[in-house]
């Protein structure tokens, strides 16, 4: 029940067992949403260091829904801001029971690149990046997802502040990588957790056979884990990431850390480098419940 309410396209989900002589009856009635099957939802993101530091995100996302009938889906997205983007993308089944997609994506972006020498701004990058995608992929039940891919990207990147000695010898660069994606997400909630566990695992390989500038190949490992008694909820993260091989990677695939919940005594990205290893605790505490929204009704014979 929860994973058919998890699919979007239900206002509510309801279920009822009637006993029979001789036998039990699973009776659901699924209501379809009055509203879509086009979704437009608005977001914004604000942060501050509190010293002189302020960043927001205005985002606009469009969905489109059920384009055929193995439930093919259109979204576009549009963020202006720190970072600011433009992207659109196709997702499509290819067999009834949708364990099987295709998904090929486009997307343009600038975004503020920020060097630091210890806590000090040196030098402050413009980056505007072009890409295109396409992937293919599997669904495993409600557990998760693996996909592979092939990324073009074609990037630009441009002195914004800082001394002219640090100006990019080659401010245009193009990439063409292999990938591989793996999610898996057991969370019983994506805003705050209580119980259940989530990792992902992201593979890029960029060759010079495939038309790249150069060689470089780089992984990162994420993964959270929630475990609670009674009111109180205590959440593990780990971050991972590494270079693979000898090739070094280009500094706009550096990872980049630093920020709210990412060592937050740092200014935002003021930590770069090849490797990153990361751990954190999170506690929070349950002020109320609420189920009005769970989605999910049970009616067994002779009442709720």
């Amino acid at each position: 029940m929860r994973r058919l309410y998890g699919t979007g396209d239900f206002e509510h989900v309801n279920y009822q067992l009637l006993e029979e002589p001789g036998r039990r009856i699973l009776a659901v009635e699924a209501v379809e949403k009055s509203w879509g099957p086009n979704y437009l939802r608005m977001g914004l993101g604000l942060s501050s260091d509190f010293r002189g530091d302020a960043f927001f995100n205005l985002l606009t996302s469009f969905r489109v829904t059920w384009l055929n009938s193995l439930g093919g889906e259109w979204r576009s997205d549009l963020q202006i801001g720190r970072t600011s983007r433009i992207a659109t993308g196709f997702y499509q089944p290819l067999e009834r029971s949708q364990t099987f997609f295709v998904a090929p994506r486009a997307d343009i972006e600038r975004r503020s690149f920020d060097v630091f020498e210890r806590e000090q701004r040196i030098a402050s990058y413009d980056v505007d990046t072009g890409r295109i995608a396409l992937e293919a992929g599997a669904q495993f039940s409600r557990f998760g997802e693996v996909r592979i891919g092939m990324t073009r990207t074609e990037s630009r990147t441009t002195l914004d502040t800082g001394p002219v000695f640090l100006v990019p010898p080659q401010p245009r660069a193009s990439y063409t990588a292999l990938t591989l994606g793996a999610l898996v997400d057991q969370l019983d909630s994506v805003n705050f957790p209580r119980s259940g566990y989530a990792a992902a695992l992201n593979v890029d390989s960029a060759r010079k056979s495939l038309g790249s500038d150069a060689d470089f190949s780089r992984a990162d490992l994420s993964g959270t884990w929630a475990v609670s008694m009674g009111e109180h909820t205590f959440n593990f993260g780990l971050k991972l990431g590494e270079r693979l091989g000898s090739h070094p990677l280009p500094a706009q695939n550096q990872f980049q850390w630093g920020g709210l919940m990412q060592q937050s005594g740092y200014p935002t990205g003021a930590l770069l480098g090849e490797d990153i290893r990361f751990a954190r605790l999170v506690y929070t505490h349950r002020l109320a419940q609420f189920s009005l929204l769970d989605g999910v009704h049970a009616v067994r014979a002779g009442g709720r």
